[in-house]
């Protein structure tokens, strides 16, 4: 029987009129998306800004799902399906601040230029480009470039933020899919060790970074869960702040 392309390994698809990628490594298989505004229900809606919307990983837990993602804002446009939740956030991974009293993040980012897809030596490398934005489409004068380098079994995050001269601090939210036993503990400074009830363990490592920054498990971890796609997710954050010069974290997510 013909394997279905999801079951052949090492490649990369890039669909430009929807500006999303979607990669296979030999355990991994993700979707990258910074598709554009859906302006029926504006920006909340539909996962972009450059992120990983899906990410399968071989081996880990009961359903090989590492990562997923939701609306932004949880909003029941379909009101007689989606229930009445309140306080829900989103389960998709991001790059967030708040100015004042105003909320910005990639996942607000409608505007992103094409992503830049290639392949290199030992890995897939898509990269996203843009400025972190609000709810209302303003920017905040914080630019950022989101590169994925996805290996055979683990990915690279380079998360650069160059800031407006404002001290803003910079958060880096990464939910992971859990069973509700899934264990995970900080076993050093820049390390967490992610381990489902059944399947491979994860580690979570910060590689580089130029400024200080701290790792933070379990921040609001009640509002991570959705009814859509019906996932509970644990989030991994990192914060760190930026004033007058270009910052920059790199981390990896895998065996």
């Amino acid at each position: 029987m013909p394997r279905i392309p999801a079951q052949q390994k090492n490649w990369i698809n890039f669909f430009p009129s929807v500006n999303v990628a979607v990669v296979r490594t030999n355990k991994i298989m993700a979707t990258v998306s910074a598709y554009g505004q859906i302006k029926t229900y504006g920006r909340d809606s539909v996962p972009k800004g450059g992120s990983i919307t899906n990410f399968w990983f071989e081996g880990f837990g009961e359903q090989d799902y590492l990562q997923t993602s939701s609306q932004t804002r949880y909003i029941r446009h379909e009101a007689m399906h989606m229930p009445v939740e309140n306080n829900l956030l989103s389960l998709t991974l991001r790059i967030e601040c708040f100015l004042g009293n105003v909320y910005y993040t990639n996942l607000y980012d409608a505007d992103i230029p094409k992503l830049a897809v290639q392949k290199l030596s030992g890995c897939f490398e898509v990269i996203a480009t843009g400025k972190l934005t609000s709810r209302c489409g303003a920017h905040s004068g914080i630019m950022y470039r989101l590169v994925h380098k996805f290996y055979a079994n683990y990915v690279k995050k380079e998360i650069t933020v160059e800031p407006n001269n404002v001290p803003t601090k910079i958060f880096i939210i990464e939910p992971i899919v859990n069973d509700g036993k899934t264990s995970f503990e900080k076993i050093a400074s820049g390390t967490v060790k992610i381990t489902p009830t059944s399947g491979n363990r994860m580690l979570f490592r910060v590689t580089d970074a130029t400024q200080p920054y701290t790792i933070n498990l379990g921040l609001h971890h009640d509002s991570y869960w959705c009814p859509f796609p019906g996932i509970e997710c644990f989030p991994v954050s990192i914060e760190f702040d930026v004033s007058e010069n270009p910052a920059q974290l790199h981390f990896t997510l895998g065996m």
